[in-house]
Protein backbone atom coordinates (compact mmCIF):
# COMPACT_ATOMS: atom_id res chain seq x y z
CA UNK A 1 0.00 0.00 0.00
CA UNK A 2 1.30 3.41 -0.60
CA UNK A 3 2.34 5.85 2.05
CA UNK A 4 0.35 8.45 -0.09
CA UNK A 5 -3.12 9.40 0.53
CA UNK A 6 -5.90 8.91 -2.41
CA UNK A 7 -7.42 12.39 -1.26
CA UNK A 8 -10.52 13.76 -3.17
CA UNK A 9 -12.86 16.72 -1.74
CA UNK A 10 -15.94 17.67 -3.82
CA UNK A 11 -18.68 20.78 -2.99
CA UNK A 12 -16.54 23.09 -1.25
CA UNK A 13 -14.76 26.58 -1.14
CA UNK A 14 -11.27 27.16 -1.18
CA UNK A 15 -10.29 30.56 -0.46
CA UNK A 16 -6.87 31.46 0.21
CA UNK A 17 -5.05 28.97 2.34
CA UNK A 18 -8.93 28.17 4.27
CA UNK A 19 -11.18 25.75 3.57
CA UNK A 20 -15.03 26.51 3.95
CA UNK A 21 -17.50 23.92 3.59
CA UNK A 22 -20.69 24.24 1.76
CA UNK A 23 -24.03 24.51 3.52
CA UNK A 24 -24.57 20.91 4.85
CA UNK A 25 -27.71 19.27 3.25
CA UNK A 26 -29.35 15.56 3.00
CA UNK A 27 -27.50 13.74 0.41
CA UNK A 28 -28.50 10.76 -0.92
CA UNK A 29 -26.53 7.49 -2.07
CA UNK A 30 -27.59 4.33 -3.11
CA UNK A 31 -26.62 0.61 -2.15
CA UNK A 32 -24.44 -1.38 -4.68
CA UNK A 33 -25.13 -4.67 -2.58
CA UNK A 34 -27.70 -6.02 0.02
CA UNK A 35 -27.15 -9.38 1.93
CA UNK A 36 -29.42 -12.49 2.46
CA UNK A 37 -31.86 -11.60 5.39
CA UNK A 38 -30.56 -13.07 8.35
CA UNK A 39 -32.05 -16.72 9.31
CA UNK A 40 -34.00 -15.72 11.86
CA UNK A 41 -36.56 -13.24 10.05
CA UNK A 42 -36.58 -11.59 12.93
CA UNK A 43 -34.28 -9.22 13.70
CA UNK A 44 -30.39 -7.96 12.75
CA UNK A 45 -28.72 -5.19 14.00
CA UNK A 46 -24.80 -4.37 14.10
CA UNK A 47 -22.33 -5.29 10.80
CA UNK A 48 -18.67 -5.37 11.35
CA UNK A 49 -15.94 -5.79 8.61
CA UNK A 50 -13.07 -8.13 8.09
CA UNK A 51 -10.70 -7.39 6.06
CA UNK A 52 -8.84 -10.11 4.11
CA UNK A 53 -5.12 -10.52 4.90
CA UNK A 54 -3.89 -10.79 1.20
CA UNK A 55 -6.71 -10.60 -1.53
CA UNK A 56 -9.35 -7.62 0.00
CA UNK A 57 -12.25 -8.89 -2.39
CA UNK A 58 -12.51 -12.13 -0.11
CA UNK A 59 -13.77 -9.87 2.41
CA UNK A 60 -16.84 -10.29 4.43
CA UNK A 61 -19.12 -8.76 6.52
CA UNK A 62 -20.17 -10.16 10.03
CA UNK A 63 -23.22 -9.26 11.00
CA UNK A 64 -25.42 -10.22 14.19
CA UNK A 65 -29.09 -11.76 14.17
CA UNK A 66 -30.35 -10.65 17.88
CA UNK A 67 -32.52 -13.83 17.97
CA UNK A 68 -30.38 -16.93 16.86
CA UNK A 69 -26.54 -15.58 15.97
CA UNK A 70 -24.23 -13.99 13.76
CA UNK A 71 -23.96 -14.47 10.12
CA UNK A 72 -20.71 -14.18 7.71
CA UNK A 73 -21.36 -12.61 4.30
CA UNK A 74 -19.47 -12.33 1.26
CA UNK A 75 -19.10 -9.08 -0.67
CA UNK A 76 -21.95 -10.01 -2.84
CA UNK A 77 -23.87 -10.16 0.09
CA UNK A 78 -24.40 -14.34 0.31
CA UNK A 79 -24.23 -15.69 3.59
CA UNK A 80 -20.91 -18.46 3.81
CA UNK A 81 -21.30 -18.92 7.60
CA UNK A 82 -23.92 -18.84 10.38
CA UNK A 83 -23.00 -19.28 14.15
CA UNK A 84 -25.54 -20.49 16.28
CA UNK A 85 -26.03 -20.78 20.28
CA UNK A 86 -25.79 -16.96 21.15
CA UNK A 87 -28.09 -14.10 20.73
CA UNK A 88 -25.62 -11.18 20.01
CA UNK A 89 -26.63 -7.77 19.87
CA UNK A 90 -23.66 -5.81 18.82
CA UNK A 91 -20.43 -6.70 17.64
CA UNK A 92 -17.28 -5.21 16.29
CA UNK A 93 -13.46 -6.70 15.46
CA UNK A 94 -9.80 -5.89 15.38
CA UNK A 95 -7.16 -7.60 13.42
CA UNK A 96 -3.99 -8.53 14.75
CA UNK A 97 -4.81 -9.56 18.00
CA UNK A 98 -1.73 -11.24 19.91
CA UNK A 99 -2.75 -14.57 21.07
CA UNK A 100 -0.79 -17.66 21.69
CA UNK A 101 2.41 -16.26 19.81
CA UNK A 102 -0.12 -15.59 16.51
CA UNK A 103 -1.91 -12.28 15.43
CA UNK A 104 -5.20 -13.55 15.11
CA UNK A 105 -8.46 -11.10 14.21
CA UNK A 106 -10.88 -10.99 17.38
CA UNK A 107 -14.42 -10.81 16.86
CA UNK A 108 -16.34 -9.85 20.00
CA UNK A 109 -20.69 -9.93 20.79
CA UNK A 110 -22.66 -9.13 23.16
CA UNK A 111 -24.35 -11.92 24.20
CA UNK A 112 -27.76 -11.03 25.49
CA UNK A 113 -28.92 -14.31 26.61
CA UNK A 114 -26.16 -14.48 29.22
CA UNK A 115 -24.99 -10.96 29.51
CA UNK A 116 -21.38 -12.10 28.15
CA UNK A 117 -18.83 -11.22 25.54
CA UNK A 118 -18.40 -14.30 23.57
CA UNK A 119 -14.88 -14.55 21.59
CA UNK A 120 -14.28 -15.80 18.18
CA UNK A 121 -12.01 -15.05 15.44
CA UNK A 122 -11.69 -15.53 12.07
CA UNK A 123 -10.27 -18.17 9.89
CA UNK A 124 -8.48 -16.49 6.84
CA UNK A 125 -8.55 -19.85 5.39
CA UNK A 126 -12.28 -20.72 4.90
CA UNK A 127 -13.17 -17.09 6.43
CA UNK A 128 -15.53 -18.60 9.19
CA UNK A 129 -15.76 -17.78 12.36
CA UNK A 130 -14.14 -19.92 15.30
CA UNK A 131 -15.03 -19.71 18.93
CA UNK A 132 -12.52 -19.14 21.25
CA UNK A 133 -14.10 -20.86 23.97
CA UNK A 134 -15.57 -19.56 27.46
CA UNK A 135 -17.07 -16.14 27.12
CA UNK A 136 -16.75 -13.22 29.73
CA UNK A 137 -19.46 -12.76 32.06
CA UNK A 138 -20.17 -8.79 32.42
CA UNK A 139 -21.96 -8.41 35.50
CA UNK A 140 -25.01 -5.86 34.03
CA UNK A 141 -27.34 -5.86 31.61
CA UNK A 142 -25.33 -5.99 27.70
CA UNK A 143 -26.39 -4.05 25.31
CA UNK A 144 -23.63 -3.05 23.03
CA UNK A 145 -20.31 -3.56 22.61
CA UNK A 146 -17.17 -1.82 20.78
CA UNK A 147 -12.94 -2.79 21.04
CA UNK A 148 -9.99 -0.34 21.79
CA UNK A 149 -6.38 -0.90 20.97
CA UNK A 150 -5.02 2.03 22.82
CA UNK A 151 -2.43 3.89 21.12
CA UNK A 152 -0.68 4.81 24.72
CA UNK A 153 0.01 1.11 26.18
CA UNK A 154 -1.17 -1.19 23.30
CA UNK A 155 -3.18 -2.96 25.55
CA UNK A 156 -6.57 -4.07 23.87
CA UNK A 157 -9.91 -3.29 25.46
CA UNK A 158 -13.24 -4.31 25.54
CA UNK A 159 -16.21 -2.03 26.42
CA UNK A 160 -19.88 -2.47 26.68
CA UNK A 161 -22.98 -0.48 27.47
CA UNK A 162 -26.46 -1.29 29.13
CA UNK A 163 -29.90 -0.24 28.59
CA UNK A 164 -32.01 1.94 30.71
CA UNK A 165 -29.42 4.09 33.26
CA UNK A 166 -27.18 1.53 33.20
CA UNK A 167 -23.74 1.85 33.23
CA UNK A 168 -20.87 1.00 30.28
CA UNK A 169 -18.12 -1.44 31.55
CA UNK A 170 -14.42 -1.28 30.11
CA UNK A 171 -12.66 -4.36 30.21
CA UNK A 172 -8.87 -5.28 29.44
CA UNK A 173 -8.12 -8.39 27.03
CA UNK A 174 -5.60 -10.81 27.25
CA UNK A 175 -4.62 -14.03 26.04
CA UNK A 176 -5.81 -16.60 29.05
CA UNK A 177 -2.69 -18.76 28.09
CA UNK A 178 -5.08 -21.65 26.79
CA UNK A 179 -6.43 -20.21 23.69
CA UNK A 180 -8.98 -17.84 24.95
CA UNK A 181 -9.25 -14.58 25.89
CA UNK A 182 -9.10 -13.42 29.84
CA UNK A 183 -11.13 -9.86 30.88
CA UNK A 184 -10.57 -7.82 33.07
CA UNK A 185 -12.74 -4.97 34.21
CA UNK A 186 -10.79 -1.69 34.58
CA UNK A 187 -13.48 0.65 34.52
CA UNK A 188 -17.07 1.32 34.71
CA UNK A 189 -19.28 4.58 34.63
CA UNK A 190 -23.28 5.19 34.59
CA UNK A 191 -25.31 7.17 31.88
CA UNK A 192 -28.37 8.95 32.20
CA UNK A 193 -30.47 6.38 30.17
CA UNK A 194 -30.20 3.90 27.82
CA UNK A 195 -26.84 3.46 25.92
CA UNK A 196 -25.95 0.92 23.56
CA UNK A 197 -23.88 2.27 20.11
CA UNK A 198 -20.12 3.11 20.86
CA UNK A 199 -16.97 2.94 18.87
CA UNK A 200 -13.48 3.98 20.03
CA UNK A 201 -10.87 5.74 17.89
CA UNK A 202 -7.60 3.86 18.22
CA UNK A 203 -5.00 6.63 16.92
CA UNK A 204 -7.18 9.65 19.06
CA UNK A 205 -8.21 7.27 22.31
CA UNK A 206 -11.30 8.63 22.63
CA UNK A 207 -14.46 6.51 22.89
CA UNK A 208 -18.26 7.28 21.56
CA UNK A 209 -21.07 6.41 23.18
CA UNK A 210 -24.58 7.23 22.11
CA UNK A 211 -27.60 7.71 24.20
CA UNK A 212 -30.34 6.82 22.19
CA UNK A 213 -32.89 9.77 23.48
CA UNK A 214 -30.01 11.95 24.21
CA UNK A 215 -27.24 12.17 21.28
CA UNK A 216 -23.16 11.54 21.38
CA UNK A 217 -20.92 11.63 24.14
CA UNK A 218 -17.15 11.37 23.88
CA UNK A 219 -14.73 10.02 26.56
CA UNK A 220 -11.03 9.44 26.98
CA UNK A 221 -10.81 5.73 25.76
CA UNK A 222 -7.83 5.49 28.59
CA UNK A 223 -8.68 2.95 31.40
CA UNK A 224 -8.07 5.82 33.85
CA UNK A 225 -10.27 8.34 31.83
CA UNK A 226 -13.06 8.43 34.29
CA UNK A 227 -16.59 9.56 33.32
CA UNK A 228 -15.66 13.33 31.95
CA UNK A 229 -17.48 13.69 29.13
CA UNK A 230 -17.81 16.34 26.33
CA UNK A 231 -21.46 16.45 24.03
CA UNK A 232 -21.22 15.97 20.43
CA UNK A 233 -24.40 16.17 19.42
CA UNK A 234 -27.61 16.17 20.82
CA UNK A 235 -31.12 15.14 19.51
CA UNK A 236 -32.38 17.89 17.51
CA UNK A 237 -31.75 19.19 13.46
CA UNK A 238 -29.20 16.55 13.12
CA UNK A 239 -29.99 13.24 15.29
CA UNK A 240 -33.38 12.12 15.77
CA UNK A 241 -34.02 9.77 18.43
CA UNK A 242 -32.84 6.84 18.54
CA UNK A 243 -29.25 7.60 18.43
CA UNK A 244 -28.26 4.28 17.39
CA UNK A 245 -24.82 3.30 15.70
CA UNK A 246 -21.18 4.24 15.30
CA UNK A 247 -17.97 4.20 13.17
CA UNK A 248 -14.99 5.89 12.63
CA UNK A 249 -13.48 6.38 9.13
CA UNK A 250 -9.98 6.20 9.53
CA UNK A 251 -8.18 9.13 7.05
CA UNK A 252 -4.48 9.97 7.64
CA UNK A 253 -3.21 11.08 11.03
CA UNK A 254 -6.25 12.99 12.96
CA UNK A 255 -8.62 12.97 10.07
CA UNK A 256 -11.63 11.15 8.91
CA UNK A 257 -15.16 10.79 10.14
CA UNK A 258 -17.26 10.29 12.89
CA UNK A 259 -20.78 8.89 11.43
CA UNK A 260 -23.78 8.08 13.18
CA UNK A 261 -26.75 6.54 12.51
CA UNK A 262 -30.12 8.89 13.02
CA UNK A 263 -32.66 6.04 13.19
CA UNK A 264 -35.63 8.05 13.98
CA UNK A 265 -35.01 9.83 10.80
CA UNK A 266 -33.19 6.76 9.02
CA UNK A 267 -30.33 8.76 7.72
CA UNK A 268 -26.74 9.03 8.71
CA UNK A 269 -24.92 12.43 10.22
CA UNK A 270 -21.67 12.91 9.68
CA UNK A 271 -18.92 14.62 11.79
CA UNK A 272 -15.37 15.18 11.51
CA UNK A 273 -13.09 12.98 13.55
CA UNK A 274 -10.58 15.41 14.59
CA UNK A 275 -10.74 18.43 16.94
CA UNK A 276 -14.28 19.17 18.39
CA UNK A 277 -16.21 16.89 15.88
CA UNK A 278 -17.50 19.50 13.58
CA UNK A 279 -20.89 18.32 11.98
CA UNK A 280 -20.74 18.17 8.51
CA UNK A 281 -23.61 16.17 6.40
CA UNK A 282 -26.44 13.84 6.17
CA UNK A 283 -26.62 11.18 3.83
CA UNK A 284 -29.84 8.57 3.23
CA UNK A 285 -30.14 5.38 1.23
CA UNK A 286 -32.95 5.74 -0.79
CA UNK A 287 -34.24 2.42 -3.30
CA UNK A 288 -32.96 1.85 -6.26
CA UNK A 289 -31.56 -0.91 -8.67
CA UNK A 290 -33.69 -3.23 -7.27
CA UNK A 291 -32.60 -2.34 -3.63
CA UNK A 292 -35.22 -1.09 -1.56
CA UNK A 293 -34.64 1.68 0.68
CA UNK A 294 -32.70 1.81 4.08
CA UNK A 295 -34.91 2.61 6.85
CA UNK A 296 -34.87 2.18 10.67
CA UNK A 297 -30.67 1.51 10.98
CA UNK A 298 -29.54 -0.09 14.38
CA UNK A 299 -25.81 -0.65 13.75
CA UNK A 300 -23.39 0.78 10.81
CA UNK A 301 -19.84 0.07 9.98
CA UNK A 302 -17.36 1.81 7.62
CA UNK A 303 -13.71 1.09 6.69
CA UNK A 304 -11.62 3.45 4.19
CA UNK A 305 -9.31 0.15 3.17
CA UNK A 306 -10.38 -0.61 -1.11
CA UNK A 307 -11.58 -3.74 -0.77
CA UNK A 308 -11.03 -4.95 -4.39
CA UNK A 309 -13.17 -4.12 -7.92
CA UNK A 310 -16.25 -3.49 -6.55
CA UNK A 311 -15.58 -1.12 -3.46
CA UNK A 312 -12.20 0.13 -4.18
CA UNK A 313 -11.95 3.30 -2.02
CA UNK A 314 -13.67 1.64 1.02
CA UNK A 315 -17.27 0.67 1.87
CA UNK A 316 -20.13 1.70 4.21
CA UNK A 317 -22.53 -0.77 6.04
CA UNK A 318 -25.71 -0.33 7.33
CA UNK A 319 -28.24 -2.47 8.93
CA UNK A 320 -32.03 -2.08 6.93
CA UNK A 321 -34.19 -3.05 9.59
CA UNK A 322 -37.56 -3.20 6.65
CA UNK A 323 -35.75 -5.05 4.11
CA UNK A 324 -38.76 -5.83 1.78
CA UNK A 325 -41.10 -7.58 2.12
CA UNK A 326 -40.29 -7.75 5.99
CA UNK A 327 -37.10 -8.87 7.15
CA UNK A 328 -33.98 -7.26 8.08
CA UNK A 329 -30.53 -7.74 6.41
CA UNK A 330 -27.44 -5.30 5.64
CA UNK A 331 -26.90 -2.74 3.02
CA UNK A 332 -23.33 -2.22 1.46
CA UNK A 333 -22.15 1.57 -0.28
CA UNK A 334 -19.09 2.01 -1.91
CA UNK A 335 -17.26 5.24 -0.20
CA UNK A 336 -16.58 6.55 -3.54
CA UNK A 337 -20.62 6.84 -3.86
CA UNK A 338 -21.04 8.21 -0.26
CA UNK A 339 -17.73 11.13 -0.89
CA UNK A 340 -20.02 12.38 -3.57
CA UNK A 341 -23.24 12.21 -2.73
CA UNK A 342 -22.73 14.25 0.64
CA UNK A 343 -23.42 17.76 0.48
CA UNK A 344 -20.21 18.91 1.34
CA UNK A 345 -18.92 16.29 0.02
CA UNK A 346 -16.27 13.97 2.12
CA UNK A 347 -12.76 13.09 1.35
CA UNK A 348 -11.34 9.63 0.10
CA UNK A 349 -8.04 8.68 1.88
CA UNK A 350 -7.28 4.74 0.81
CA UNK A 351 -4.14 5.09 3.43
CA UNK A 352 -4.99 3.32 6.25
CA UNK A 353 -5.29 -0.22 6.82
CA UNK A 354 -6.23 -2.16 10.30
CA UNK A 355 -3.86 -4.57 9.94
CA UNK A 356 -0.20 -4.55 9.28
CA UNK A 357 -0.27 -4.45 5.74
CA UNK A 358 -0.11 -0.59 5.94
CA UNK A 359 3.12 -0.20 8.55
CA UNK A 360 6.44 0.92 7.56
CA UNK A 361 9.47 -1.21 7.56
CA UNK A 362 12.07 -0.09 10.23
CA UNK A 363 15.79 -0.22 8.34
CA UNK A 364 18.06 -3.01 9.57
CA UNK A 365 20.19 -1.63 12.12
CA UNK A 366 22.74 -3.80 13.82
CA UNK A 367 20.94 -3.33 17.40
CA UNK A 368 19.11 -5.56 20.24
CA UNK A 369 15.76 -5.92 20.59
CA UNK A 370 13.74 -4.43 23.15
CA UNK A 371 11.79 -6.83 25.25
CA UNK A 372 8.11 -6.69 25.08
CA UNK A 373 5.56 -6.91 28.04
CA UNK A 374 2.65 -8.94 29.06
CA UNK A 375 3.11 -11.16 26.41
CA UNK A 376 2.38 -9.07 23.40
CA UNK A 377 3.91 -9.97 19.76
CA UNK A 378 4.28 -5.91 19.80
CA UNK A 379 7.42 -4.24 21.41
CA UNK A 380 8.31 -0.67 22.27
CA UNK A 381 10.89 1.54 22.71
CA UNK A 382 10.66 4.84 24.31
CA UNK A 383 12.36 7.81 24.90
CA UNK A 384 12.17 11.21 26.83
CA UNK A 385 13.99 14.93 26.65
CA UNK A 386 17.27 14.21 28.62
CA UNK A 387 18.69 17.77 28.38
CA UNK A 388 16.84 21.05 28.29
CA UNK A 389 19.21 21.90 25.10
CA UNK A 390 17.05 19.11 23.37
CA UNK A 391 13.54 20.44 23.76
CA UNK A 392 12.06 24.17 22.51
CA UNK A 393 14.00 26.87 20.47
CA UNK A 394 14.56 30.73 21.54
CA UNK A 395 11.27 31.73 19.69
CA UNK A 396 9.37 29.08 21.21
CA UNK A 397 10.19 28.50 25.19
CA UNK A 398 8.02 31.05 27.08
CA UNK A 399 9.86 30.33 30.39
CA UNK A 400 9.52 26.67 31.47
CA UNK A 401 7.11 25.71 28.80
CA UNK A 402 6.88 24.85 25.19
CA UNK A 403 4.61 26.71 23.82
CA UNK A 404 3.13 25.44 20.78
CA UNK A 405 1.08 28.18 18.57
CA UNK A 406 1.22 30.20 15.45
CA UNK A 407 4.42 31.50 14.48
CA UNK A 408 6.50 29.10 16.67
CA UNK A 409 8.81 26.12 15.95
CA UNK A 410 9.24 23.82 18.79
CA UNK A 411 11.91 21.63 18.26
CA UNK A 412 11.82 17.86 19.74
CA UNK A 413 14.72 15.79 20.32
CA UNK A 414 14.65 12.39 21.39
CA UNK A 415 18.02 9.90 21.66
CA UNK A 416 19.28 6.39 22.88
CA UNK A 417 16.45 4.81 20.80
CA UNK A 418 17.51 1.34 20.60
CA UNK A 419 15.69 -0.29 17.42
CA UNK A 420 15.46 -4.29 16.94
CA UNK A 421 16.42 -5.12 13.29
CA UNK A 422 14.23 -6.64 11.08
CA UNK A 423 11.32 -5.16 12.41
CA UNK A 424 7.72 -3.38 11.26
CA UNK A 425 6.87 0.06 12.94
CA UNK A 426 3.94 0.10 13.81
CA UNK A 427 2.98 3.00 15.83
CA UNK A 428 4.42 5.99 17.30
CA UNK A 429 3.57 8.97 19.32
CA UNK A 430 4.85 11.75 21.24
CA UNK A 431 3.16 12.50 24.64
CA UNK A 432 3.13 15.93 26.76
CA UNK A 433 2.11 17.12 29.65
CA UNK A 434 -0.12 20.32 30.10
CA UNK A 435 1.57 23.53 31.66
CA UNK A 436 -1.27 25.50 31.55
CA UNK A 437 -5.32 25.72 30.16
CA UNK A 438 -5.75 25.79 26.22
CA UNK A 439 -9.21 25.97 24.73
CA UNK A 440 -9.23 27.72 21.70
CA UNK A 441 -8.61 26.02 18.34
CA UNK A 442 -5.04 25.26 16.56
CA UNK A 443 -3.69 23.43 14.71
CA UNK A 444 -0.66 21.74 14.79
CA UNK A 445 1.83 20.35 12.07
CA UNK A 446 4.47 17.89 13.03
CA UNK A 447 7.60 16.53 10.99
CA UNK A 448 10.97 14.65 11.19
CA UNK A 449 13.90 16.60 10.70
CA UNK A 450 16.92 15.04 9.11
CA UNK A 451 19.41 15.24 10.50
CA UNK A 452 22.79 17.47 8.49
CA UNK A 453 19.61 18.27 5.50
CA UNK A 454 17.58 21.22 5.30
CA UNK A 455 15.13 19.24 3.94
CA UNK A 456 12.12 18.02 6.44
CA UNK A 457 9.83 14.84 6.08
CA UNK A 458 6.05 15.05 5.56
CA UNK A 459 3.89 16.16 8.08
CA UNK A 460 1.07 15.12 10.31
CA UNK A 461 -1.40 17.49 11.39
CA UNK A 462 -2.87 17.28 15.40
CA UNK A 463 -5.83 19.86 16.28
CA UNK A 464 -5.47 18.84 20.62
CA UNK A 465 -8.37 19.37 22.35
CA UNK A 466 -9.33 21.39 25.33
CA UNK A 467 -6.33 20.83 27.60
CA UNK A 468 -6.54 21.66 31.48
CA UNK A 469 -3.18 22.27 33.33
CA UNK A 470 -1.62 18.83 34.58
CA UNK A 471 -2.96 16.52 32.17
CA UNK A 472 -0.53 14.51 30.66
CA UNK A 473 -3.61 11.63 28.98
CA UNK A 474 -5.13 11.12 25.25
CA UNK A 475 -5.48 14.63 24.82
CA UNK A 476 -2.29 15.37 24.87
CA UNK A 477 -1.04 12.63 22.43
CA UNK A 478 0.13 13.21 19.00
CA UNK A 479 -1.47 11.10 16.43
CA UNK A 480 0.11 8.31 14.91
CA UNK A 481 3.52 9.29 13.59
CA UNK A 482 4.64 6.32 12.21
CA UNK A 483 5.47 7.90 9.37
CA UNK A 484 7.03 10.11 10.09
CA UNK A 485 9.55 8.38 12.28
CA UNK A 486 9.75 5.80 8.88
CA UNK A 487 11.07 9.07 6.93
CA UNK A 488 13.49 9.89 9.59
CA UNK A 489 14.87 6.41 9.77
CA UNK A 490 15.27 5.90 6.37
CA UNK A 491 16.87 8.96 5.22
CA UNK A 492 20.63 8.11 6.65
CA UNK A 493 19.54 7.21 10.40
CA UNK A 494 21.90 4.90 12.29
CA UNK A 495 21.65 3.39 15.82
CA UNK A 496 22.45 5.85 18.02
CA UNK A 497 21.55 8.73 16.35
CA UNK A 498 19.09 11.08 17.99
CA UNK A 499 15.10 11.64 16.39
CA UNK A 500 14.45 15.14 15.85
CA UNK A 501 11.02 16.52 15.20
CA UNK A 502 9.41 19.85 14.69
CA UNK A 503 6.34 21.04 15.78
CA UNK A 504 4.73 24.41 14.15
CA UNK A 505 1.14 25.82 14.74
CA UNK A 506 -1.33 28.09 13.03
CA UNK A 507 -4.41 29.24 14.53
CA UNK A 508 -5.59 31.94 17.26
CA UNK A 509 -5.32 29.41 20.25
CA UNK A 510 -1.92 27.59 21.53
CA UNK A 511 -0.93 24.39 23.90
CA UNK A 512 1.67 24.79 26.15
CA UNK A 513 3.81 21.69 27.23
CA UNK A 514 5.87 21.21 30.27
CA UNK A 515 9.45 21.90 28.98
CA UNK A 516 12.72 19.57 30.20
CA UNK A 517 13.68 22.76 32.59
CA UNK A 518 10.76 23.07 34.91
CA UNK A 519 10.09 19.32 35.41
CA UNK A 520 12.51 16.18 33.74
CA UNK A 521 9.77 13.42 34.68
CA UNK A 522 6.78 15.49 32.85
CA UNK A 523 9.11 16.42 29.44
CA UNK A 524 7.82 15.41 26.23
CA UNK A 525 8.14 11.80 25.59
CA UNK A 526 8.43 9.58 22.56
CA UNK A 527 7.20 6.10 22.00
CA UNK A 528 7.42 3.42 19.01
CA UNK A 529 5.74 0.34 18.55
CA UNK A 530 6.93 -2.20 16.35
CA UNK A 531 6.72 -6.01 15.72
CA UNK A 532 8.73 -8.86 13.98
CA UNK A 533 9.24 -8.54 10.34
CA UNK A 534 5.95 -10.23 8.81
Amino acid sequence: MSALAVCAVVASLMVGDLWFPAKAQTGEVTAAVETDPVPSGGDADDPAIWVHPTDPSLSTIIGSDKESGLGVYDLNGSQIQFVTGIQPNNVDIRHDFPLGGQLVDLVVSSDRENDSIAFHRVDSQTRQLVSLGAPLATGMDIYGICLYHSPVSGGYYVFVTSEEAGPVGQFELTDNGRGGIAGNEVRRFQMGSTSEGCVADDGLGYLYVTEEDVGIWKYDAEPGGGSNRVAVDEVGPNLEADVEGVAIYYGLAATGYLMVSSQGSSDYAVYGREGDNEFLSKLDIPASGGIDEVTGTDGIDVISTPLGAAFPSGLFVVHDSDNEPDENNFKLVPWDLVAGSANPGLMIDTSWHPRGDNALDLPRAPVPSVPGSGGSVWNAAAASIVDGADDGDAASVDGEALVMQSGSRVLLRFTDLELPPDSVLRRAHVSFTASQAGDTDVVLSITGVLEGSPIETSSVTWAPMTWEAGDSGAYQQTPDLSRVIAEVLANGWEPGDPITLAVTGSGPGQRSAVAFDAAPEEAPALRLEFSPER
